[in-house]
């Protein structure tokens, strides 16, 4: 869990101007006001692929942080693997 929330740089070689328009094109105007905007999308991937991985029981107590690193409105687990796959199918 401390892999998926903490606030490591887990693409440091991109350029943070860069990811913003990447963020931006990706996830829309909202995406620039969080704390993440200077971060490279990818990011969102390495944050949630534990979480759905290895904390599926507790994925209820996650759902939030999933929306917001996903982009999308997660209700459940089985929200989070069509997001998952969307954005995988972009960045990696």
């Amino acid at each position: 869990m401390a892999y998926a929330t903490g606030g490591l740089n887990k693409c440091p070689e991109t350029h943070p101007f860069k990811n913003a328009l990447l963020r931006l094109r990706t996830f829309g105007p909202r995406s620039l006001t969080g704390p993440d905007r200077f971060r490279y999308p990818r990011k969102s991937l390495l944050n949630t692929l534990p979480l759905q991985l290895w904390a599926r029981d507790s994925v209820a107590a996650h759902l939030p942080f999933l929306s917001r690193q996903l982009g999308s409105p997660i209700a459940s687990w089985q929200d989070a693997l069509p997001a998952y796959t969307r954005l995988w199918s972009r960045y990696n």
